[in-house]
């Protein structure tokens, strides 16, 4: 099986620092605003096993792509889930980065919204941070499933609360993470990530 690991990771690794330097030419993060929270111009990668790959190829290749991203487009790489040494959750890695915290009208992230100066060592890649590109999340982990709720409403609080509701971490469904967040101009979204969804469906949610 290493040896069919080894055919696929150079293309592979091409693959992602092609994405990441098209993506780094095309979006400034500074000029960049919006309802959802991110961190970096490309905030999130999650590789997923899929058919008879398992979740340790998953993280080795991840692993392997890290140190090439964080050292040719000089931005911190922080790893989550099977690819991080005791499988660090990517909420957690988040919540220590100001993630959930919007930076403009109390409901809305713009520009660059931490220090230059990463008070949290990342994986990979500098502890000062381009404000053009921010920081990049890199994880191995099972396939999720994410289920989003559009309501009606133009009062985000009321998402928010919800989101609390239905969230594990606020005592709802085990397995679940949700956020409530603006959605358009007169609509309002529950987001949810069910992490295992052969436990917790989105007729649950």
């Amino acid at each position: 099986m290493t040896v069919l690991v080894l055919q696929f990771i150079a293309p592979l690794q091409q693959t992602f620092l092609a994405m990441f330097e098209v993506a780094y030419e095309t979006i400034n993060l500074e000029q960049h605003s919006g309802t959802h929270p991110r961190l970096g111009v490309v905030d999130d990668i999650v590789l997923h096993p899929l058919a008879r790959a398992s979740l340790d190829e998953a993280a080795w290749l991840t692993k392997a792509v890290t140190t090439d991203i964080g050292n040719r487009f000089q931005v911190p790489v922080f790893l989550y889930g099977a690819a991080h040494p005791t499988g660090k959750a990517l909420d957690s890695i988040r919540r220590e980065l100001g993630y959930y915290r919007p930076n403009f009208m109390d409901n809305q992230w713009a520009g660059w919204t931490m220090p230059e100066i990463l008070s949290v060592k990342p994986d990979e890649g500098p502890t000062c941070v381009s404000r053009a590109r921010g920081i990049t999340m890199i994880g191995a982990r099972p396939w999720v499933r994410l289920y989003n709720v559009t309501m009606i409403s133009t009062d985000v609080s009321v998402a928010r609360r919800i989101a609390r509701m239905v969230s594990a971490r606020g005592g709802g469904l085990p397995t679940v993470q949700s956020l409530g967040l603006v959605h358009g101009e007169n609509s309002i979204k529950i987001a949810c990530m069910l992490l295992e969804p052969n436990r917790v469906e989105g007729d649950r949610v």
